[in-house]
């Protein structure tokens, strides 16, 4: 008749380090998941937001002032409902939310590239 070994020591020190492996990488994973843009963008200074809309338009310069919801990254554009409005958000430049992987919100339409009429070019 064989015995049952309850606790084996020559298991218990790589069942751990698999376990903490594993906490290790999940609150990474759980960031990713959530919506959080790659920490590349910030590292990269695109994702750049103010709390006034004065200091957003003073750096942003010709690139369009929008409202970022940080939450669900999607942006708003000034004539948004949403613009200023929900919580959590901030002003920001519309360059550097789509390079920081943030997209516009479905119900709006992007605004012109600066420099352009937002007119699709004329035949020739």
């Amino acid at each position: 008749m064989t015995s049952l070994t309850i606790f084996n020591p020559r298991m218990a020190v790589p069942a751990l380090a698999a376990l903490l492996s594993l906490s290790l990488t999940l609150p990474a994973a759980t960031a990713r998941a959530e919506g959080t843009p790659p920490a590349s963008a910030a590292a990269a200074g695109t994702d750049r937001t103010f709390a006034a809309e004065a200091d957003a338009l003073k750096a942003c310069g010709s690139d369009p002032v929008v409202w970022i919801n940080k939450k669900h990254s999607v942006y708003h554009l000034k004539t948004s409902r949403w613009y200023g409005k929900t919580k959590g958000g901030a002003y920001a430049c519309q360059g550097d939310m789509e390079k920081a992987g943030h997209h516009l919100a479905k119900d709006e339409r992007a605004a012109p590239a600066a420099g352009t009429s937002g007119q699709p070019a004329s035949p020739k």
